[in-house]
């Protein structure tokens, strides 16, 4: 009795124990689920990141892989319902821009790796990291396998592919690979090494194998159509008015291949490619048409898209001789949005004509159709993307936040993130990109426009209508004073009546002291480093208390809540911070971790304003590729620690902000918004 007695309190002490002892916190996503997504109970996934290819496994059809311009790769093992982004261990380019999965094992896949941009801004960043990525345990892990170039196309053609013939044990031996700069390469050991084997002066669109002659291939490039051989190249494609975008052949009936010439229309040719006639019946006239794909198990059934135009996706029975769109592509208005405007890559089911799935890229959603394109449903779930840049937790309503968006605006939620509803503005400036916002009961000031150019709007009624002041451009912040908040600051203007007039200010406000919102603070480009500004009369007057911040960029100015001369910048070289005295920098010495780049980059910067000793720090490596994710400081930056946690390796944080009520940190990456709670010992 005395032992079950001994048993059974060490039992009872052990739980005890273990649910004292401190949690492992990890990040957990908020997904910008709406109301009518909660009732159907659908768990979120708002999309918001461009996807450049979809992909099934052919020898498995439940699983389907997604490249995206700037998350990498994404997997869904239930036929693309629901997505899960892969770690992307081993994968620090920002996107994949083609995907292709081994036939005979959906465990090997191959990726394009690339950093977002087409040839032209790619110049811009020379450093961004390109190549071939090989997954051999269905992208748990990568290996970039081949330093090459990769640029965005504006159709969605697949750059690898694999020679038929080649499959034993288990994989398939010989790919090609079709590049941007160095022509097309060929593996015959499964990418370990690669050779060029032609068209080194054009770049290259889209790489299929001829299913009439495994072996044997069709290579699209700028210049033209070319069915490649291992001893002959010869140039097809008699009658196409240019070169097409992407083209499309049928395992069924490979004689059949459609071309999307863009706005010249659909061609199909009848003879293997030797020559094409036009073929848009039931197309509008003059549509970009440049996305096609065939039923693998059925030439007579197609899809298409067109670009830039919110036409929906069109079908074709017959084999592409006619066109139809898309009757509904939004099937129990489950979306966030049903927009269509650029060009969208699609993948049909491998033995199911009717059924393919697409993302449709405008809101950067997946649909998918059961019923060979006459109908398409939204089949988002999990796959996130919306890039916040600011988070604002409001006073007076203890559940309310709202987010702040690159390229899709505001969203506001009142329960805590379980919900969201956006704040619908005009576009400005024919975009609604959002980098900047505050609010106060139903006040509203924010910026909207472009990446570069975004002017001042200001709603009194919690997004229900605006007033425009677009002569306004915003750099800085935009923050309502704290202890007055008939006070906003938005950037070189100021108002005093909460946004309806403003006046202009001899300085851009980047930082705003939450312990006196008269306290603001300015930079400007200084020599070598930066000059700070600081005015204690609401930026009426300035003065440069400081010596020139020792940096060559600044990300964000963020002032610590209880000392107004205590400064935290994000900057490419570390934080950099002031203390009043003097300025430090704190890098990979510190804990800041250099990345895979070697870089210290910090983007942004939040301090927990109820423990000013907690400082967090977002990573990027801008025209590289991935930061490594968000660091914690417990000793005002002193030193730093990771807590990247279970979104490592690769990450790049855009946005962080601290909620006042409880402390959790949200952070707005290309993977969406995540939230972390986490109870700490402050050393002070």
């Amino acid at each position: 009795m005395r032992v079950s007695n001994f048993c059974s309190l060490t039992f009872v002490l052990a739980l005890l124990l273990f649910f004292s002892a401190p949690c492992h916190a990890a990040w957990e996503s908020v997904p910008l689920r709406s109301e009518a997504q909660k009732k159907a109970g659908v768990p979120g996934g708002e999309g918001m990141q461009y996807a450049m290819a979809i992909a099934y496994a052919p020898s498995n059809p439940d699983i389907v892989y997604m490249g995206v311009d700037q998350s990498q790769v994404w997997k869904s093992i239930d036929g693309g319902a629901s997505w899960t982004h892969l770690k992307s261990e081993g994968f620090p380019s920002d996107g994949a821009c083609s995907v292709v999965v081994d036939p005979v094992n959906p465990d090997i896949v191959f990726v394009a790796g690339f950093d977002g941009y087409d040839l032209e801004r790619a110049k811009r960043y020379p450093n961004g990291l390109r190549g071939i990525y090989k997954s051999v345990d269905g992208g748990t892990s990568w290996r970039l396998i081949k330093r090459v170039q990769f640029y965005r196309r504006l159709g969605f053609g697949i750059l690898l592919a694999f020679d038929s013939r080649s499959s034993k044990e288990g994989r398939t031996m010989t790919v090609l690979a079709g590049t941007s700069d160095a022509g097309l390469l060929r593996s015959v050991d499964s990418g370990e090494t690669w050779s060029g084997v032609g068209f080194e002066s054009q770049g290259i669109r889209d790489v299929k194998e001829d299913p009439g002659r495994p072996g044997h291939f069709f290579i699209l490039t700028d210049g033209g159509l070319f069915r490649y051989g291992m001893d002959d190249v010869k140039r097809i494609g008699a009658g196409l008015p240019d070169s097409p975008h992407v083209i499309a052949i049928s395992r069924q009936n490979p004689a059949v291949i459609l071309a999307a010439c863009g706005t010249g229309g659909m061609y199909r040719s009848d003879d293997g490619g030797m020559s094409f006639t036009i073929s848009s019946s039931g197309l509008p006239w003059g549509a970009n048409i440049t996305n096609v794909v065939s039923s693998p198990v059925d030439a007579k059934r197609l899809y298409a898209k067109a670009h830039l135009t919110n036409l929906k996706p069109f079908f074709s029975e017959n084999g592409g001789h006619s066109w139809q769109a898309a009757s509904e592509t939004d099937i129990g208005s489950l979306s966030l949005s049903d927009a269509h405007w650029f060009a969208s890559p699609i993948a049909a089911h491998p033995r199911d004509p009717l059924r393919a799935i697409m993302e449709t890229a405008g809101f950067d959603r997946v649909i998918a159709t059961k019923d060979g394109g006459r109908t398409w449903a939204g089949s988002n779930a999990g796959y996130t993307g919306g890039r916040a840049k600011k988070f604002v937790f409001p006073k007076d309503k203890p559940d309310r936040m709202v987010f702040f968006l690159t390229d899709f605006g505001f969203w506001l939620t009142d329960d805590k993130g379980e919900t969201f509803r956006e704040l619908q503005a005009a576009r400005v400036f024919r975009l609604k990109s959002s980098e900047q916002g505050a609010v106060s009961g139903n006040t509203v000031v924010a910026d909207r426009g472009s990446y570069r150019d975004r002017a001042l709007v200001v709603s009194q009624d919690l997004g229900k209508s605006w007033e425009y002041f677009s002569d306004k451009r915003v750099n800085g912040v935009i923050e309502f004073h704290p202890q007055d908040e008939q006070v906003v600051y938005a950037g070189r203007y100021r108002s005093r009546d909460r946004g309806k007039t403003w006046e202009t200010l001899g300085n851009e406000v980047f930082a705003v002291w939450p312990g006196n919102g008269n306290v603001v603070y300015s930079y400007s480009k200084d020599g070598g480093g930066f000059r700070i500004l600081k005015s204690t009369d609401q930026g009426s007057t300035w003065s440069s208390p400081f010596k020139p911040a020792p940096v060559s960029s600044v990300r964000q100015m963020v002032v610590s809540p209880d000392r107004q001369d205590l400064l935290y910048l994000a900057s490419d070289s570390g934080a950099c911070i002031q203390d009043g005295n003097n300025w430090s920098i704190t890098d990979f010495k510190s804990g800041l971790e250099r990345d895979y780049f070697g870089r210290c980059q910090v983007y942004c910067i939040a301090v927990d304003p109820n423990r000013p000793h907690l400082v967090y720090a977002g990573r990027a490596s801008l025209g590289y590729g991935q930061g490594n994710g968000v660091f914690r400081s417990r000793d005002r930056g002193q030193h730093w620690e990771s807590i990247t946690d279970n979104l490592k390796p690769y990450l790049t944080v855009w946005g962080l902000g601290v909620d006042p009520k409880d402390g959790a940190v949200y952070i707005g990456t290309s993977l969406g918004t995540w939230r972390y709670r986490s109870a700490v010992k402050v050393e002070k």
